[in-house]
């Protein structure tokens, strides 16, 4: 997948298309050849210079800043040149011929950071960080991936397997040199309760997990109810532009219409879904009333849309069946007058599923600030402190050490020999994180999701 070791490479750093200024990046042995061929003047390392940028035959390229990063101090660890040029096609088009005159060759998405990590700017866990970071939608991303970018689980990792070192060494004198008076008397009840305090610590990390995920991955909801309960009105409002067809007519919505949204800086995808109802004979609607069912079932939360305009409450069986704790009761077309029968079935009902109780006006707007409100409080709620483990990478490598620590814990007393080879086999998972050992397993799945010149 990338360039072969040795070479080097260029992009554009910056967004393709015609631009006020376009950045490019150059890394690798040629760039200090590179940069006498291209101006005249020399360049002071990590200074901005505003240079004439030539072409090998001498002709002008274009005029603009030239920056000489020289390694190991770069983001690559290697020789990096900067040009921050006019973003006209044309000049990009030069200065790539120019650049692949010289021996240079165009890198690949993610190759940049990939030669970071070879060369010891960053760990496996802070380019996966960085990965989510220049993919971040909302604020919350951004915030968990700069958290990881910075260090956050690498030096967390590093710590606990630190602790798990010290623990070996204690057993190991002990096994190795028993009647030494010098070996602490009490070296397997200290190394419990590190263990102990250590399974503790990787439970509260796993805890957050699922957090982390909704963060990184986005929540999804599901606008369920019967036709003309406006699910597809909410959502046009939610979105603030007219996403979904709203008609009087029931059973307009056929398909699954989803719309990202953020609420409370948390990627939010909101699904609007066709109408239950149980008495229709069109084959169309009965095929968008089945994905309804498991658009409902997959997602993590339900709002299930009322017509409060009606005198009854109706709500079929298979809809109720559909609510989880935690899901909201939504009483729309509360612009209009709402029976008190009503109303009070749908606190019972509320009650039943142990669902929130909201009343909304999709038409006018009243009652939305109070849904993401609501929705907004459930979304932040974690286990603790930040979450760490932002990918299923990380949480089956947690779970695998906390698992071995477990191990160990049990057989301290009886078999200390094992228990060393469990604590061994759960550093070498903190090892996995960070990429110390096997980095090869995850390298196409990192580094496939960076954008070309990162």
């Amino acid at each position: 997948m990338m360039t072969e070791i040795g070479a080097t490479i260029f992009a554009r750093a910056s967004a393709p298309g015609r631009a006020g200024v376009a950045v490019f990046r150059v890394s690798g042995p040629r760039v200090a050849d590179l940069v006498s061929a291209l101006t005249t003047k020399p360049l002071v390392p990590r200074m901005a210079h505003h240079r004439v940028i030539h072409a090998h035959d001498g002709s002008v390229i274009d005029h603009g800043i030239m920056v000489y990063f020289q390694g190991p101090a770069s983001f690559t660890g290697e020789d990096v040149l900067e040009l921050h040029l006019h973003g006209a096609p044309a000049v990009a088009r030069a200065l790539f011929r120019t650049l692949e005159e010289a021996g240079c060759v165009l890198a690949e998405p993610g190759e940049f950071s990939l030669r970071a990590l070879q060369n010891g700017k960053m760990d496996l866990a802070a380019a996966e960080g960085l990965s989510d970071l220049l993919a971040a939608e909302t604020d919350g991303q951004r915030h968990q991936a700069l958290r990881q970018y910075g260090g956050a689980l690498s030096d967390q990792a590093t710590a606990w397997r630190t602790d798990l070192i010290k623990i070996l060494a204690s057993i190991a004198a002990d096994i190795d040199f028993p009647d030494e008076e010098d070996v602490p008397a009490d070296v397997i009840r200290s190394a419990t309760l590190t263990l102990e305090h250590l399974t503790a610590t990787l439970s509260r990390a796993l805890e957050t997990a699922d957090y982390a995920l909704r963060v990184r991955e986005g929540v999804t909801i599901a606008l369920i109810g019967a036709p003309n309960a406006g699910k597809s009105s909410l959502l046009n409002r939610l979105a603030g532009s007219d996403l979904a067809i709203v008609s009087d007519e029931p059973g307009t919505t056929r398909d699954i219409v989803e719309t990202p949204l953020e609420i409370a800086g948390q990627l939010v995808r909101v699904a609007d879904t066709a109408g239950i109802r149980l008495e229709t004979e069109s084959a169309i609607e009965k095929e968008g009333i089945r994905r309804t069912m498991v658009c409902a079932q997959e997602a993590d939360r339900r709002v299930l849309v009322v017509d409060a305009s009606e005198a009854d409450f109706t709500v079929s069986r298979e809809t109720i069946d559909l609510l989880q704790s935690d899901d909201v009761i939504l009483l729309n077309k509360a612009d209009q007058q709402i029976t008190g029968a009503l109303r009070s079935a749908a606190e019972a009902l509320a009650k039943q599923t142990k669902t929130a109780l909201l009343t909304l006006s999709a038409k006018t707007g009243d009652g939305v600030t109070a849904l993401t409100d609501y929705l907004a409080e459930d979304f932040n709620e974690t286990a603790g402190s930040p979450a760490l483990l932002t990918r299923e990478r990380h949480v089956s490598h947690v779970r695998q050490a906390r698992d071995a620590l477990g191990r160990a814990k049990e057989n301290l007393h009886k078999v200390p020999e094992l228990a060393a080879e469990d604590i061994r086999l759960a550093a070498r998972a903190f090892d996995h994180i960070t990429g110390k050992i096997h980095v090869e397993e995850v390298l196409g799945d990192v580094f496939s999701n960076f954008c070309i010149g990162k």
